[in-house]
């Protein structure tokens, strides 16, 4: 069953059932990388998610994840991409997004997220690719900080 994942969250530290992903257990239990898209997941994102500090990737994009995205997400202060594509999450996306002033990266296409795209996304100046396409967004886009130069299509 080469990757397979089960993977638990207790406490801030990560616990890993791994066969064939055991390159990448390591660095996520370092909590530097976690590249995990296209790993047949399922599940929730889990608060406890936000307190690795450390994490600088979270791709978990083209998986079966459920529910919302945690407000605690918003602690990775080293976070350089987030990476939560092809899934089915929903809700609305946090406002504590906009506390995470390294990220470089942000995709969320194709959930079934909800409400307006958060102004507090605007004071993130380091973003260059964001993608909230394929939602169920509503409201204005922001026109400032890194939305200024991103191109829309109709």
């Amino acid at each position: 069953m080469a990757g397979c994942l089960s993977l638990t969250l207790l406490m801030g530290v990560v616990m890993f059932s791994v066969v064939g992903l055991e390159e990448h257990a390591a660095l996520i239990m370092l909590g530097i990388f976690g590249d995990l898209g296209n790993s047949n997941l399922s599940g929730h994102l889990v608060p406890e998610l936000g307190k690795l500090e450390h994490l600088q990737y979270l791709e978990l994009y083209k998986n079966n994840i459920q529910g919302t995205i945690p407000v605690e997400l918003g602690n990775l202060k080293s976070l350089i991409s987030l990476d939560l594509y092809d899934n089915n999450i929903s809700g609305a996306i946090p406002p504590s997004l906009g506390k995470l002033k390294s990220l470089v990266f942000l995709r969320l296409n194709d959930n079934q997220l909800t409400g307006p795209i958060p102004r507090e996304l605007s004071g993130i100046s380091s973003l260059k690719v964001v993608d909230v396409s394929k939602n169920n967004l509503c409201g204005t886009i922001p026109t400032s900080g890194p939305f200024e130069h991103i191109p829309l299509s109709k």
